[in-house]
């Protein structure tokens, strides 16, 4: 098998996620049956990708890092590795496109459709989602739920607007350590995600009154 040569890019488009393409040379051999795809960090944490493209794209990968690829056989027998690629991310903290938000208050997102008005519609026509994460740990997307209740309920929707109850989601994460990303699906379209991710935080509380003095 002749030397794999990879060509990387790494991108993070203002307030989305950051993305990691690899693509490298084909291999000729008649046998072939894919290639492995090694992503390490700084910390030497390994991710192994397989794949029977000559191109992958790595969704959210380390801030820096190194890749390799390998060839693989129908027989499992495994090339030697190509040179190893650093990359580097040069992006802004993800902290810089947090909006930060009172757990007494709504989160209110708007509700923007293809022809420019609101459809008519029912709440069976949306699926609503959450993910909650931080720079250390990443949860998966689960569905939001509307109930009769209005205290229990997770979220409201109104013409356009989806009202997330932010008070009733951040039980679900009392020690406010993590950020959130909402997602809707119309109709059982594709998911549209929010751009930003939203910080709960505290308001701030009196907690004591201290004399000073007389006056001035």
């Amino acid at each position: 098998m002749k030397k794999l040569i990879l060509f990387l890019i790494l991108t993070q488009p203002l307030n989305s996620q950051p993305k990691l393409f690899v693509s490298w040379d084909s291999v000729s051999a008649p046998d072939l049956a894919g290639y492995y795809v090694y992503i390490s960090d700084d910390n030497g944490l390994l991710t192994v990708l397989e794949t029977d493209e000559t191109s992958i794209t790595y969704l959210n990968p380390p801030p820096s890092g190194s890749v390799t690829v390998t060839a693989f056989d129908e027989s499992g027998n495994e090339s030697q590795p190509s040179e190893s690629v650093v990359f580097r991310s040069t992006s802004q903290n993800a902290q810089d496109s947090t909006i930060v938000v009172w757990t007494i208050q709504y989160i209110r997102l708007r509700l923007i459709f293809e022809s420019g008005a609101s459809p008519s519609t029912s709440d069976a026509d949306f699926r609503v989602q959450w993910i909650q994460f931080s720079d250390t740990y990443s949860g998966r997307w689960t569905d939001l739920v509307q109930r009769p209740d209005s205290l229990t309920t997770d979220y409201w929707i109104s013409s356009d607007t989806l009202t997330l109850n932010t008070p009733r989601l951040t039980e679900f994460n009392p020690g406010l350590g993590l950020r959130w990303r909402f997602r809707v699906s119309f109709r059982d379209g594709e998911f549209v995600e929010t751009t930003q991710d939203f910080q709960p935080v505290k308001p701030l509380k009196l907690i004591k009154l201290e004399y000073i003095d007389e006056g001035i």
